[in-house]
């Protein structure tokens, strides 16, 4: 139970049924409190089924009884009947308190839960070699978001990132470099310039005679053995082209702000994945099929996993098993979170399979967070086709956009320096937001101008409304906004500051739903729905211009709490706070 004012709600309802000579559990209770759908009616509606069911009543005729028992409590200002539903409003006397314990610091605390839990969440993954694009920031801003809401609810969380920097991808791309004498150009960014590589690579051998394609299968071949010996010229070649594409990516988790515990690769695992698969060959656990090494699933209907070609060499699944092992040893996680797009969903049931098939039960506490790719209004994205969005190409081209966006609105007032500094901030948050306000299972178009726009569901919105109430707070005087001073919260009777305060007091429970359903667009649907509230409430009560004392101090301190919270959940969504706009 995360809600404060529900908690408290919730122990009225209880005490009130014992005093009809009714016990209740109040956890089903507070399970049974949730919000109004008509917010002119009440902040809550308590769904009597449960409880009348418990008392032999119908839900109608127990719902008038109890209605008629909350009516004494002196805690409710209003309390009307709606079929089984009764409609509840707390005093803001009794919500707002509550509140002022959670923001004391200036910021939400951090949950404590119940029981330690750790968490190990494995998210972005893009493959050296190969160009980052704007697809990739879905699966980081997704990985990275679900950490903060994890830690935010008192977990302890192990962000690793895991790159792919072998296979036919990476040799396809340094024969081509040396075969055909490529090199960056001087003061080129070497990341992307290798991204490039790759999609000629692949033209290249597309557009090959049959003649040339032996000759260029022979070639690639021959650089695949030369980096999976770890010695000569080819290996050399690709610890320093894969640094350069390592280097482009922390560059983007920098504007992204995005950070992991821990930076892995395939070549980190390979050795040891093949060492695992002939041990557990050996203890009869895996089987022999065709000359291929695999796991046999029959039973689970996931089919043969195979995990060593014919020809020895590993797969995918191969090292994602050493992987695990390797986690579960140093890590040793209560539940592992593997953030990877849906079409790997059936990769990732048979690795899990053949963990536990292994005797691995932390196997049963492996997820995989799927999700749906992101495209452009001209359709799906390929590394290969070289049809992507570069993200370094496309930060330049977003920041340009909100400079554009604010030399418009501010160039009277604001230097060039804060212009800049803000527009990369706006952009940040414009990525960052249009990535996580939608579900996991949806796909997501990308589109550089809704995205920045400060009207709407996005990220700059939730900039502008912070800073309105920055500037609102600047306006005001200390003893108004100072929250340990007495305080004539019961002042606040209107349906718009009654609902900004309940959804205030919902925070952490919409923190603990999306941590626990893995769906961080639940809680950025919060703060969009915040930040409407607190437009709502601004809209219909003055605050600095009211002429009654003690409720221009309430509305003020409402503002600071609102402030306070909001500010906390754009921390947890890492959109940077904006205080001047």
């Amino acid at each position: 139970m995360f809600d404060p004012s529900k908690v408290l709600l919730s122990q009225i309802i209880v005490d009130t049924l014992s005093s009809l000579g009714i016990t209740a559990d109040r956890e089903r209770v507070y399970q049974s409190i949730e919000f109004c759908p008509q917010p002119e009616l009440g902040q809550y509606a308590f769904k009597t089924f449960i409880v009348a069911k418990q008392a032999g009543m119908n839900p109608m005729e127990f719902g008038t009884k109890l209605c008629d028992a909350l009516k004494q409590h002196n805690q409710i200002s209003s309390v009307a009947q709606a079929g089984p539903y009764i409609n509840l409003i707390l005093f803001s006397g009794e919500i707002a308190p509550l509140l002022i314990d959670d923001g004391a610091s200036g910021d939400v605390a951090v949950i404590t839960p119940s029981v330690p839990h750790r968490y190990m969440i494995e998210h972005s993954q893009p493959n050296t070699h190969k160009e980052m694009h704007i697809g990739h920031t879905r699966n980081s801003v997704l990985g990275d978001t679900l950490c903060r809401l994890l830690k935010h609810n008192g977990y302890s969380v192990f962000a690793q990132n895991y790159h792919g920097d072998e296979g036919a991808h990476v040799a396809k791309c340094i024969w081509y470099i040396r075969t055909f004498n490529q090199s960056p150009a001087e003061g080129q960014d070497k990341g992307t310039w290798l991204g490039q590589m790759y999609v000629d690579s692949t033209a290249k051998i597309e557009g090959a005679t049959p003649e040339e394609a032996e000759q260029y299968k022979a070639g690639i071949s021959a650089v695949l053995k030369g980096i999976e010996s770890r010695e000569g010229p080819d290996y050399a070649y690709w610890k320093e082209t894969r640094q350069w594409s390592l280097d482009m990516f922390h560059e983007v988790y920098d504007w992204l702000d995005v950070s992991f515990d821990s930076d892995c690769c395939e070549s980190d695992v390979s050795e040891e994945s093949i060492s695992v698969v002939k041990e557990y060959l050996d203890k009869g656990v895996f089987i022999r099929s065709e000359g291929a090494v695999g796991a046999d699933l029959s039973d689970k209907k996931l089919g043969f996993c195979m995990l060593l070609k014919s020809d020895g060499n590993g797969l995918y699944a191969t090292k994602d098993i050493a992987l695990a092992l390797k986690r579960f040893r140093e890590q040793n996680p209560d539940t592992c979170v593997y953030v990877v797009d849906n079409r790997q969903s059936h990769h990732f049931k048979q690795v899990f399979a053949t963990l536990d098939k292994m005797g691995f039960p932390q196997a049963n506490r492996c997820y995989h967070l799927a999700y749906e790719m992101v495209e452009t209004k001209n359709g799906a994205m390929s590394s290969r086709k070289g049809n992507i969005v570069p993200i370094l190409g496309l930060i330049d081209e977003l920041e340009a956009q909100a400079r554009g966006i604010l030399e418009e609105r501010y160039s009277a007032d604001w230097s060039a320096e804060e212009i800049a500094d803000v527009a990369k901030l706006i952009s940040r948050s414009a990525v960052r937001y249009g990535m996580i306000k939608v579900d996991p299972e949806s796909k997501i178009v990308f589109d550089m101008e809704s995205w920045l726009t400060f009207e709407g569901n996005t990220g700059p919105y939730l900039q502008y409304v912070f800073a309105r109430i920055c500037s609102l707070q600047r306006k005001s005087s200390d003893d108004e906004i100072n929250l340990s001073s007495e305080i004539s919260w019961s002042a606040l009777d209107k349906t718009s500051e009654q609902q900004l305060l309940a959804h205030l007091a919902n925070f952490n429970e919409m923190v603990d739903v999306s941590c626990t359903k893995l769906k961080p667009n639940m809680f950025a649907s919060y703060t969009y729905d915040l930040a409407r509230k607190f437009n709502a409430f601004y809209a219909e009560c003055p605050i600095n211009s009211e002429p009654d004392a003690s409720l221009r101090q309430a509305r003020a301190a409402l503002v600071r709490l609102t402030q306070i919270y909001l500010g906390t959940a754009m921390d947890l969504l890492a959109i940077p706070r904006i205080e001047r706009m």
